[in-house]
């Protein structure tokens, strides 16, 4: 079922374009050819996507009665156009670039022609569907040629991006435009992207007990940081490899981590604790560790 996805002043013109007072020279407004086109004004350059989107807008476009009874109700008495959309079969051309083509400011890539009446009722639609498609892959794409072709981008962006649909539309253009995956699990599933993700900052949280009661390092002796338990806890449980959350590190843990053995540069795939660490480790645990430990982790991907 449609909804009445347009400003007041698509239904204020389309209502007027049915009067005889609003008639051209030789026919009603309302039945005026009329072209619609679409540009993106905000970017440098964009890869033209959302055509898909465009077409489920058009064809969900019968409306329900209530909303049409909230029409004829409008303080300026807009029957003509509650009538007109009524049954609607929108009839018209649209004329569109084909999907991924490179456009510039200002370049229009697709355009609607119809009746003015009902035509014009229809341009939000272009807006809304092609605006979030293109604006995210464009911005993936600057991602992508900052990165270089080698480093890997990923997606982590779902709690930021509203309403799950918004935030599958984001993983999905954001991939397109160049990101190699997303922690989203629903844009994964529906488009087979690869999905990726590591514990949250409230794993180490989930284990401050051991900071009043720690556990004690056999090696050493000695209490371990609460931290220490929580990602060796999270190694254990993760014997094929993972990646470790390095920034919910205390700057006073220190030397806590050294008692895991020293590993080669590794992807994580090996079950030991110390190669579940992504990262380039040093030939000794000496003072820095938690500064070296971030520079290592940085120099894995190539960052430093």
């Amino acid at each position: 079922m449609g909804t009445l996805n347009i400003d007041r002043y698509h239904a204020a013109m389309g209502d007027a374009s049915y009067k005889d007072v609003a008639r051209l020279h030789d026919k009603p407004l309302s039945e005026a050819q009329a072209t619609f086109y679409v540009t993106q004004r905000k970017l440098p350059f964009a890869p033209v996507l959302g055509h898909e989107r465009l077409v489920r807008l058009l064809i969900d476009s019968q409306i329900d009665r209530p909303r049409l009874r909230f029409l004829e109700q409008d303080r300026g008495g807009l029957k003509l156009f509650a009538k007109a959309i009524e049954d609607m079969h929108f009839v018209g051309a649209i004329r569109a670039v084909r999907p991924g083509t490179i456009v510039f400011a200002q370049q229009p890539f697709a355009d609607i022609s119809g009746a003015f009446g009902l035509t014009q009722a229809q341009e939000i639609k272009f807006e809304h569907a092609f605006d979030l498609p293109m604006t995210t892959a464009s911005t993936a794409m600057q991602f992508r040629m900052a990165a270089g072709e080698h480093r890997w981008l990923s997606d982590f962006s779902l709690r930021r991006n509203g309403d799950i649909e918004r935030a599958v539309d984001i993983a999905v253009y954001a991939f397109i435009g160049g990101f190699n995956d997303t922690s989203n699990m629903e844009a994964a599933h529906r488009l087979d992207i690869p999905a990726v993700g590591t514990e949250a900052h409230y794993w180490q949280q989930a284990y401050l007990e051991f900071m009043y009661e720690p556990e004690v390092e056999p090696r050493t002796g000695k209490p371990k940081h609460f931290e220490q338990v929580a990602f060796e806890r999270w190694l254990d449980a993760n014997p094929n490899g993972t990646t470790l959350l390095l920034d919910t590190m205390t700057s006073t843990w220190g030397r806590c981590m050294q008692r895991w053995p020293q590993p080669q540069p590794t992807r994580a795939a090996a079950p030991s604790r110390g190669s579940a660490l992504i990262q380039e480790t040093w030939q000794s645990w000496d003072a820095g560790v938690f500064v070296s430990l971030r520079r290592m982790a940085c120099r894995a991907y190539g960052q430093i």
